[in-house]
């Protein structure tokens, strides 16, 4: 996550370069999920491959970043 210390639980640019990515390919070749989004997921949701766990991880990234400091995520 190259750019953690600059956007709020989801990295949108990043989100977008994956989601062209694997549309190109037609399978899912990359991801778009930050630090924020995988503890989200790590903590609170399963491994399923859905748009809808996908949109409760964002939700969750905002909430997380939020709550703690950039340090405290990296922590957890």
């Amino acid at each position: 996550d190259r750019r953690f210390y600059d956007h709020y639980g989801v990295d949108v640019i990043g989100t977008l370069r994956a989601l062209v990515e694997n549309l190109r390919a037609n399978e899912v070749v990359q991801g778009g999920s930050t630090l924020t989004q995988q503890l989200a997921k790590n903590l609170f949701l399963s491994s399923e491959r859905s748009l809808q766990r996908k949109i409760k991880e964002a939700f969750l990234a905002l909430l997380l970043e939020m709550r703690y400091s950039k340090r405290e995520i990296l922590k957890l």
